[in-house]
């Protein structure tokens, strides 16, 4: 299984406890096994913007830790773009 370095296209801190993590569709499976075995095992919360103008989804699922407890305040975006014409991707 590829490491999450591998599966990202970017990966940027964006506050304090917050991280984003942006993936090509086709690695997005592979980025959510490598949090889930660095201890991030809950989905939040799962998202799809329609940007009708750029003819694509944006898809997010928000992830944190029950588990860790020092990874329970960290909130991590990990987020896709999905065409709107081939909305698919392997979840």
């Amino acid at each position: 299984m590829p490491t999450l370095k591998e599966s990202a296209k970017r990966i940027v801190v964006t506050d304090i406890n917050r991280i984003c993590i942006n993936t090509e569709p086709g690695k997005l499976r592979d980025a959510a096994l490598s949090l889930s075995k660095l201890g991030f095992d809950h989905v939040k919360s799962v998202n799809v913007i329609d940007v009708p103008h750029e003819n694509k989804f944006y898809v997010e699922y928000w992830v944190s830790s029950y588990s860790k407890k020092e990874l329970m305040p960290v909130l991590v975006s990990l987020t896709t773009e999905v065409p709107r014409d081939n909305p698919r991707y392997q979840a």
